[in-house]
C-alpha cells in the first residue's frame, strides 16, 4: 500500500472559501499525479466545531474527492500565549500524526500550519502551500502581534522543502518581508476554477459590467461604482454586483443614484459562470499592496471561464501579464481613479474583438484549469521524491 499524503490546515475548512476551493485543487491534482491515501488534519475553532452539520458536510465532501478529514480543535489566538502557543500545540499533533502515518510527504496550508513543518519526521519532505501572506496593512496593530506573525511566517518558509504560491511575484514579497536572500524552490500555481456551464455562449450584453466578490476596501467596489457613474455620462452602461454583502451593496448603489443601473444579488459558486456570461468586462480593481502582489483572485479564472474579459489593475502583476499576453482584458494603472478607468473602458469597448469571449474561454482552459495544477504537482512530486531519496540515503529517520 502506498504511503499516505498528510495535509495540515490551520485555516478553517468548515466554510466555503478560497482556501477550501484551493485545497480541493490540491487533492484532485495530487490524486491524479500519484494515487494514494490522503489524510487532512483540519485545525478549526471550537466555535465552528460545535456545528455537527458543518463538520459532516465537509467530511462528506472530502470523502467524495478521495480523502479523510480529521477535524481538531484549534487553540485560540486570543488565549494566553496567543499565536505562538496556538502553533506550538498544532505542532504536537502534527509530529504525532507524522510518526503514526509515516507519510510520503506532508503539505501545510498557510503559515500557521507551515510553522509546524519543522516537527515532521526528518525523512518526510515538506511542502508549504502559501495561499496568502499577512502584511503590515492588515495585521493587528500591536508590536506583539507583529512579532508573532513574522516568527510564524519565517518558520514556515524556512522549514519547507518547496513552496506553492498563487503568483511568481509572491516570491519577492516573501523575500522583502523577511529579508531572505532566496526561498526554497518556488512553484507558481494561479487560483484555478473549472467551467460549470456554457455561459461563454451567452448573448452579449452591450455596455455591461460585472463584479463578483466581497466589499472590503482593498477590493475597491466604491471605485467600481464611481466608474459606472462616469461611464453613464457617456452611454447607458449597466452592472451586475454579485456579493454576499447584499444590504451593504444596495446602500452603496443607492448613495450614487444607480438603483436602476445596477442589479445587486447573491450568487452560489456553481451558478457564477452562467450568471455573468455575456458581460462586457469583469472588474478586478486592486490597490498597490504586498498582499495583492502575492494573491491571485479566484474571480479572474471565473470571469474567463464564462467568456468575460477582465479589467485588472497593475497591482495584480501576474493576472495583468496573462491578460496582456493572451489578449483577454484591459489593464489600467492602480493609481487610476474612476474618471481615468471609465475613459479606458469606453475606448476599449469601441475596439472589442468579436472573438474575445472564445479567446477568454480558451485561455482559462489552457492556463487556469485543473491540467495546469496537475503539471505543477507533477513537478513538485518529482522534486520531493528526489528529496526523500536523499534524506533516506543520508540516514535521516
Amino acid at each position: 500500500m502506498p504511503r499516505p499524503l498528510l495535509i495540515v490546515s490551520g485555516t478553517t475548512l468548515l466554510r466555503d472559501s478560497g482556501t477550501t476551493a484551493r485545497l480541493e485543487t490540491t487533492i484532485r491534482a495530487s490524486a491524479r499525479v500519484s494515487p494514494r491515501p490522503i489524510v487532512i488534519l483540519g485545525f478549526e475553532s471550537a466555535r465552528l466545531l460545535v456545528d455537527p452539520r458543518a463538520v459532516f458536510r465537509r467530511f462528506r465532501r472530502f470523502r467524495e474527492i478521495g480523502c479523510w478529514f480529521v477535524p481538531l480543535p484549534l487553540y485560540p489566538q486570543s488565549g494566553k500565549g496567543g499565536r505562538m502557543l496556538m502553533t506550538s500545540i498544532m505542532a504536537v499533533f502534527v509530529a504525532a500524526a507524522s510518526r503514526a502515518l509515516r507519510p510520503e510527504y506532508c503539505i501545510a496550508v498557510n503559515a500557521d500550519a507551515g510553522s509546524s513543518l519543522r516537527w515532521v519526521q526528518r525523512d518526510v519532505p515538506r511542502l508549504l502551500e502559501l495561499h496568502g501572506i499577512e502584511t503590515l496593512e492588515w495585521v493587528a496593530p500591536s508590536e506583539a502581534a507583529m512579532r508573532a506573525r513574522r516568527a510564524v511566517e519565517r518558520t514556515a518558509v524556512a522549514g519547507a522543502d518547496a513552496i506553492i504560491a498563487p503568483t511568481e511575484s509572491g516570491r519577492s514579497v516573501v523575500m522583502e518581508e523577511h529579508g531572505f536572500a532566496d526561498t526554497p524552490p518556488w512553484f507558481a500555481l494561479p487560483t484555478i476554477s473549472e467551467p460549470s456551464s456554457n455561459a461563454s455562449r451567452a448573448e452579449a450584453r452591450k455596455r455591461h459590467l460585472v463584479y463578483v466578490g466581497g466589499l472590503q476596501p482593498w477590493q475597491r467596489v466604491t471605485d467600481a461604482l464611481d466608474t459606472l457613474v462616469e461611464l453613464r455620462r457617456l452611454a447607458p452602461w449597466t452592472m451586475d454586483l454579485l456579493t454576499p454583502d447584499v444590504d451593504q451593496a444596495k446602500a452603496l448603489v443607492s448613495e450614487r443614484g444607480l438603483v436602476d443601473a445596477v442589479t445587486v444579488d447573491r450568487v452560489a459558486p456553481a451558478e457564477i459562470h452562467a450568471r455573468i456570461g455575456g458581460a462586457t468586462l469583469g472588474l478586478l480593481l486592486r490597490d498597490e499592496l504586498p498582499m495583492n502582489r502575492f494573491a491571485w483572485p479566484t474571480k479572474f479564472a471565473d470571469y474567463l471561464h464564462a467568456g468575460v474579459p477582465v479589467l485588472v489593475t497593475s497591482a495584480l502583476p501576474d493576472c495583468a501579464q496573462i491578460a496582456r499576453q493572451c489578449g483577454v482584458g484591459l489593464i489600467v494603472e492602480s493609481t487610476a481613479g474612476p474618471p481615468g478607468i471609465a475613459a479606458a473602458i469606453s475606448e476599449w469597448a469601441e475596439l472589442a474583438d468579436p472573438e474575445l469571449p472564445s479567446r477568454c474561454v480558451e485561455t482559462a482552459k489552457d492556463r487556469l484549469g485543473l491540467d495546469r495544477a496537475i503539471e505543477v504537482y507533477e513537478s513538485v512530486a518529482e522534486l520531493l521524491s528526489f528529496d526523500r531519496a536523499e534524506r533516506v540515503t543520508s540516514g535521516c529517520r
